[in-house]
């Protein structure tokens, strides 16, 4: 199962993402939205954007929120 990161440099709450999700034990493929249009123009007032299954968890949550919501779609290595 692949959880994707959606981030932009410099931004902390990227970071903080990040390190819940690392701490969780997951690996994220990271896209940073700089690097394409489509991509910046959908998410450039939201990140970070966790996305699995399909599914996406936007910014604000906690990292009780993203362990919870992570272990609702299943998603491997989530408690």
């Amino acid at each position: 199962m692949q959880v994707r990161l959606y981030v932009k440099p410099g931004c902390p709450l990227c970071d903080e993402a990040r390190d819940w999700l690392e701490d969780l034990g997951l690996r994220a493929l990271e896209v940073n939205i700089l690097q394409d249009e489509a991509t910046y123009w959908r998410f450039k007032d939201t990140v970070p954007v966790v996305e699995a299954q399909g599914r996406t968890l936007i910014m604000p949550f906690t990292r009780r929120r993203l362990r919870a919501w992570l272990a609702r779609l299943a998603v491997p290595g989530s408690p």
